[in-house]
């Protein structure tokens, strides 16, 4: 995220209403989150790899919202299919799942809705909130074995918020809140105990579908040049009245999580694209 904020807040006023239809990058961030929802335990996970951007017309892939297609998209809404990962968590001295197998990194793939809602803020510095409506199948990924595993549907209505330059030029805030609701399946990866597993204060449990919890996500994103950008953000998540709190592995009502990163653009294409609704 340029020494200078007098030359940030120039190029951030003279950047077009277009951007590159590509971008090849290098991006790393570190985070800090709960094992599974209402863990007790939390780890540190990293990550440092090339990424990639592109801003096509029905395929995308960019730093708003992941990797999408879009095949309806107007002033008002938007229709796409979005995608979303998970990392997993080891078992082996982790309290309460001690003995059990791993949990293995999630990836998320279904159909939303997004409602362009209201702006505010002053015109020079418009945010706007949205209505999203989320529906996703889940799948684990074993990385050793490369083989994938159905686990369940997860359902994620959320009201987001972004508001470009709030705190200064070359900086964007955002904020979202909602409600997660998982079927039997995917509740079933996190709370269930089967026999074999069961121990003293582990007794048996059988998972059942319903409200996972609700998640308030707040991040900030800083330009410090126009290739180089710094990110971190806070999350909190409850848990109270979950489906699944009678679980032994249901620990906290209340859970946190924290991320840090960078992301640094290397290389783009001449050809520029208008910007979309949703970047407006």
């Amino acid at each position: 995220m340029l020494s200078a904020v007098g030359w940030a807040a120039q190029t951030a006023l003279a950047q077009p209403e277009t951007d590159p239809l590509w971008e090849i990058g290098i991006g790393a961030f570190g985070l800090v989150a709960p094992d599974y929802p209402a863990s007790g335990e939390s780890a540190f996970n990293g990550l440092a790899l090339p990424y990639g951007i592109y801003r096509g017309e029905v395929l995308r892939v960019d730093d708003e919202d992941g990797a999408r297609v879009v095949p309806v998209e107007t002033q008002a809404y938007e229709l796409s299919l979005s995608a979303g990962a998970a990392f997993g968590a080891r078992s082996e001295g982790r309290g309460v799942r001690e003995g059990m197998p791993d949990l293995d990194p999630l990836i998320e793939l279904g159909p939303q809705v997004i409602f362009r809602g209201p702006g505010f803020g002053p015109e020079t510095r418009r945010g706007r909130i949205d209505l999203a409506l989320q529906a996703r199948v889940v799948a684990s990924l074993d990385v050793d074995t490369g083989s994938v595993a159905y686990r369940g549907l997860v359902v994620e209505p959320e009201l987001a918020a972004r508001w470009p330059d709030a705190l200064g030029a070359g900086t964007e805030l955002r904020a979202s809140v909602g409600p997660v609701f998982a079927t039997e399946a995917l509740q079933a990866y996190f709370y269930d105990v089967r026999p074999r597993f069961v121990r003293a204060g582990r007794p048996a449990y059988e998972a059942q579908g319903g409200y996972l919890g609700t998640d308030l996500v707040v991040s900030l994103s800083y330009d410090l040049t126009q290739r180089f950008t710094a990110f971190g953000g806070v999350s909190a998540a409850s848990h109270a009245g979950a489906a699944n709190r009678a679980s032994p592995l249901f620990e906290e009502d209340l859970t946190g999580a924290a991320f840090l990163g960078v992301a640094v653009i290397l290389s783009e294409s001449a050809r520029r694209v208008p910007r979309r609704w949703a970047d407006r």
